[in-house]
């Protein structure tokens, strides 16, 4: 067993940010933590699973338009990533921070 980790901030709002690399074969299990750093304002949140480079199919989607506040921090636990596929986030706001970690299945 891989253990893997990687993160990002997101700093251009309304874009597709990958955040991990491509599943190995055989694929991975990954917990996703998306943080947001903003002092006043919430933000909302895209969180897709995709083979599809730079813009993800509205399939893809684990999460839609979801709020996140400051201190409340999204958490997606035990999301099966298959071969190939990568995370994606993006965010109507600034300054959020993602985190994803997780170990190939191998």
């Amino acid at each position: 067993m891989t253990v893997q980790a990687w993160k990002t901030n997101i700093v251009q709002i309304s874009q597709w940010v990958p955040v991990a690399d491509a599943a190995p074969v055989g694929g991975m299990t990954v917990n996703i933590c998306v943080v947001n750093k903003n002092t006043e304002q919430a933000a909302h949140v895209d969180v897709a699973v995709s083979r599809t480079m730079g813009v993800p199919d509205l399939a893809d989607y684990i999460e839609e338009y979801t709020e996140v506040q400051r201190g409340t921090p999204l958490i997606r636990t035990g999301e099966p990533i298959g071969e190939g596929e990568t995370v994606y986030v993006r965010s109507d706001t600034p300054n959020i921070s993602v985190r994803v970690a997780g170990f190939n299945k191998l």
